[in-house]
């Protein structure tokens, strides 16, 4: 198991394979929404934000745009055109994905 102790994730998403990130060594805090998102950038920093789009976020994608030193990765259930997507999201990811996918992203990401 890879231990990336430094590496803080925030989750706002309600995809259950994404709980298996803290098994790999992430330190992971999960949210439902863009409220509670918010709340917890308040008082946190993250080095990677994986958002649900466009279910959570148009708020918090305009809040993302201020925090440039976050990597984004967006998952969707349907295709997203590159013209829709803010210039400073890192990754989009489709749904259904694996978790080896996903962990890829992560890993080449930080």
């Amino acid at each position: 198991m890879r231990m990336n102790k430094l590496i803080k994730i925030l989750v706002v998403s309600n995809d259950p394979i994404l709980f298996l990130l803290e098994k790999e060594g992430y330190q992971c805090s999960f949210v439902q929404d863009e409220y509670q998102a918010l709340l917890t950038l308040d008082s946190n920093s993250f080095d990677v934000l994986i958002l649900d789009w466009p279910n959570n976020g148009d708020g918090l994608l305009d809040i993302m745009s201020k925090l440039q030193e976050m990597r984004i990765i967006l998952t969707s259930a349907r295709f997203i055109s590159s013209t829709t997507v803010p210039s400073f999201v890192d990754r989009i990811i489709l749904r259904p994905y694996s978790f080896e996918d996903l962990l890829a992203i992560v890993k080449e990401l930080t």
